[in-house]
């Protein structure tokens, strides 16, 4: 039991240490700001901007699965509908070629 708690404080400093590394102000931030400047009211064009109104990481959650949903669309519609649409109409169906082996190239 001793062993497991030694190793977890020593996982969740690795996780912390990392934690600070990855999200180091002098990397995403310009100079002279902080994260603590995110925790305080701004005023931008005379509107009151409040910290919880900030973008969140969180925020990150509806755009990728979004991403993968819109590739999948894509790639349906382009092998169910727009190919053999475009067969129909007379287009050709070219695989594409891979280069001849040579030899003297693969030495190299």
């Amino acid at each position: 039991i001793l062993l497991d708690s030694l190793l977890q404080e020593k996982m969740i400093s690795l996780a912390c240490d990392f934690s600070s590394w990855f999200w180091n102000p002098k990397i995403w931030l310009p100079p002279d700001v902080d994260w603590d400047n995110f925790k305080k009211p701004k005023v931008l064009n005379n509107t009151m901007i409040e910290p919880e109104n900030y973008a969140k990481f969180s925020d990150l959650w509806y755009p990728i699965p979004m991403a993968l949903v819109v590739m999948l669309v894509r790639w349906v519609v382009e092998k169910w509908i727009f190919r053999p649409i475009g067969l129909k109409m007379g287009l050709r169906d070219n695989k594409r070629q891979l280069p001849v082996k040579n030899e003297v190239l693969e030495k190299g």
